[in-house]
């Protein structure tokens, strides 16, 4: 299937760590411990949203920014932020130099902060595939072997597919999953001609894989004394699977440009779905009829924290709503809008719909896509 024209997206960025006061080893003198013809290469990583890490220069870091005027927003559960994350390194010939697993504390640092220093051979391309949350991902990934080749075909090919009733994740009950994050990079370890670069970095981010809905529902001021009942809302056009990597993703700016967003955020611009995709309709259903009673003059907002994949329907999305009414005067019915505006849904956004209902039988839609803030992972120096 062909990539499609997308609105927005963003990132969760991780950052590779030139050396300095909160690193290991020194930059401006040789290792004896290293060995010849390899370099270090660091990782390390934080969550903006929360506390920097321990650092003596930390207090020096830049007040961090809650919103942006192009629509980024922080995650609003942990299950939306990095858990865990896996970091594979893959050598030219395709051999594995390092696969290597690390659990999230709740301030963003890896449990053991030295897991973040890679010792790699120098002189060579690399390509880095990273694995947030993987505990959400049928595939064991620990069953691949440093000094192994790659399997890149079967790892590119993994796909993430709805439950019976068209869910990815469904964290409104009392289980809840992490939602999985990925991406992959090409980066190239200099061979060193200073003791700095003995030192190297390389900046690469992490993407959401789910889509997220929330809706508000409005009745305006004459809409009459009776309130109307919310009792199911649902999205058309929605894909039952998706790819676990990203697939033909193009960003803006793009992969390995440094961004002038808040946060490093980044919109994704195109994409590629299974070509193997069907197109459901997922309802979301409100925990009661009386949950979500709409009077006049009234709002109500659902969120109801269910995940899909995201998604590209050429025929257009379409949102309905099912009301029940209080009495004869609102009688049960089922506003429906189509979303021309909306030719496709990325990973990572939030899709914000609001309903208002201007008489007794007629709804308005709005939608607007939002992606999250960037909750940033790079260089505690600075970029």
């Amino acid at each position: 299937m062909n990539p499609k024209q997308l609105i927005y997206g963003a990132v969760l960025t991780i950052g590779g760590l030139l050396a300095g006061s909160c690193a290991h080893h020194d930059p401006d003198a040789p290792d004896p411990a290293l060995p010849e013809g390899s370099v270090y290469l660091t990782l390390q990583v934080r969550a903006l949203d929360d506390t920097p890490p321990s650092c003596p220069d930390a207090a020096q870091a830049p007040a961090f920014e809650e919103n942006d005027t192009t629509g980024f927003e922080n995650p609003a559960t942990d299950y939306e932020k990095m858990h865990t994350l896996r970091v594979i390194i893959v050598r030219p010939d395709g051999e594995v130099e390092y696969n290597r697993f690390l659990r999230i504390t709740g301030a963003g640092l890896p449990q053991e902060p030295d897991d973040m220093t890679f010792i790699v051979k120098a002189g060579e391309s690399k390509k880095v595939y990273l694995f947030a949350n993987e505990a959400a991902v049928p595939y064991d990934f620990s069953q691949i072997r440093p000094e192994t080749r790659f399997p890149t075909a079967e790892v590119e090919d993994i796909k993430l597919t709805t439950d019976e009733k068209g869910r990815l994740i469904d964290n409104s009950g009392t289980e809840k999953t992490y939602v999985p994050m990925s991406e992959t990079f090409d980066i190239t370890i200099k061979t060193p001609e200073t003791n700095a670069d003995f030192h190297q970095r390389a900046d690469m981010f992490v993407t959401r894989a789910a889509v997220k809905f929330s809706f508000e529902v409005k009745g305006v001021p004459d809409l009459g004394f009776s309130p109307l009942y919310v009792n199911s809302v649902s999205v058309s056009g929605m894909s039952d699977k998706e790819y676990l990597l990203p697939r033909n993703t193009v960003y803006k700016p793009t992969k390995y440009e440094p961004s002038d967003h808040t946060l490093n955020g980044r919109f994704i611009t195109d994409y590629e779905v299974p070509a193997d995709t069907s197109l459901n309709v997922y309802t979301f259903s409100t925990p009661g009829a009386a949950t979500l009673p709409l009077k006049a003059g009234q709002t109500a907002a659902y969120t109801p924290y269910v995940y899909l994949p995201e998604s590209a329907d050429t025929s257009a999305y379409a949102v309905s709503v099912d009301f029940r009414g209080g009495d004869s005067s609102h009688p049960e019915f089922t506003g429906v809008a189509k979303l021309p505006n909306l030719p496709s849904l990325p990973r990572n956004t939030h899709v914000k719909v609001v309903i208002t209902v201007t008489k007794p039988q007629s709804v308005d839609m709005q939608v607007t896509v939002l992606p999250y803030l960037s909750v940033k992972l790079d260089p505690v120096f600075g970029l």
